[in-house]
């Protein structure tokens, strides 16, 4: 019988009770991630993932191949885990946004390149797969504490700082279609959201093609004024763009 040798693991149980106005999501992740850069030293890097990911094998080592390219931050990708029971219409609308979105970085990465994020790339940066430099962390203040989506205002913070976000398509995990979880706005939600709409046959819009290359057109003209933090800041302040297109089909006809 084979015996495998893993490396021992330093585990740190840290149990923090918080006040109620305080006991979210966003608390709890700023708690865990201070932690882990103050064990990780002013020259370190903090990974994140979540109770209900499964990364493959690799996962370690390609995020910090990516981070010690001179990144700041690095996003996952998020793959739905197709070991855990999942409805065939969920699967399939699954399938389809990952088309939709893969057009959107497409029509992004011909009108606005970022060299330091590169095609072939996902647009995920969630807690579920994420690795940032100790020293953009501190810089940036660390996680904001809000109730749901701080994985995502940290990366925003450190972007408007200027550091380098980048999305390898090597990076990724496995993220469970439960429909049953804690966070507010999290996976669960997610999920629960996607069997809803399949469960009515409603339909899914999303904006349109059209509106992604304005938009992208806008960000490449204000990254050759002021740059990647100055696209960061003046996007927060312009109004969500229209959902004016049915996810089908059609839509990628309609873009040709």
């Amino acid at each position: 019988m084979a015996i495998r040798q893993y490396p021992a693991l330093n585990i740190i149980l840290d149990e923090t009770v918080f006040a109620a106005p305080d006991a979210h999501a966003g608390s709890a992740r700023r708690r865990a991630m201070d932690l882990a850069a103050d064990v990780a030293g002013p020259t370190g890097y903090v990974l994140t993932t979540d109770a209900d990911t499964r990364p493959p094998q690799n996962w370690l080592a390609a995020n910090l191949a990516a981070i010690s390219s001179g990144l700041d931050v690095v996003g996952g990708r998020i793959a739905i885990d197709r070991r855990e029971p999942l409805s065939d219409a969920v699967s399939a609308l699954g399938l389809l946004t990952d088309r939709y979105w893969a057009r959107v970085r497409e029509i992004e990465d011909a009108i606005d390149p970022v060299p330091w994020d590169p095609p072939p790339r996902h647009g995920d940066h969630t807690g579920a797969s994420l690795c940032v430099t100790v020293s953009s962390y501190r810089q940036c203040g660390g996680v904001p504490i809000v109730p749901s989506s701080e994985d995502r205002a940290l990366v925003q913070a450190i972007v408007r700082r200027g550091g380098r976000l980048a999305h390898p398509a090597s990076i990724w995990t496995r993220a469970s279609p439960r429909t049953v979880g804690r966070a507010a706005g999290g996976m669960a939600e997610h999920m629960m959201r996607l069997e809803g709409l399949c469960a009515d046959d409603s339909q899914i819009m999303l904006p349109s093609f059209a509106q992604w290359r304005q938009r992208a057109a806008w960000r490449r003209d204000v990254r050759q004024c002021g740059g990647a933090s100055l696209v960061a800041e003046l996007e927060e302040l312009l109004p969500c763009m229209a959902d004016d297109a049915i996810l089908g089909e059609a839509i990628f006809e309609a873009a040709v």
